[in-house]
């Protein structure tokens, strides 16, 4: 998982809402995917539990809704 995924999921888990924006890459060996990259529809989801090991996390999700891409910020 990119360090930039990584501090994503971090800085949701810090916040009162753990909400997390999710897209699609349509290249995964691409490491910086831009608005180009990803497919246009995504989801919004809450995280509900995030579970780390020495090589992988994983997350428990909970979807909110569909939104479509806009930017990246």
């Amino acid at each position: 998982m990119r360090p930039t995924s990584v501090a994503a999921l971090e800085s949701a888990l810090a916040s009162e809402e753990k909400l997390v924006a999710l897209f699609t890459q349509r290249d995964p060996q691409n490491q910086k995917p831009g608005v180009d990259d990803l497919y246009p529809v995504g989801t919004k989801a809450v995280i509900k539990r995030m579970m780390r090991s020495d090589e992988t996390i994983d997350v428990i999700l909970q979807c909110v809704e569909c939104i479509k891409l806009i930017e990246l910020d």
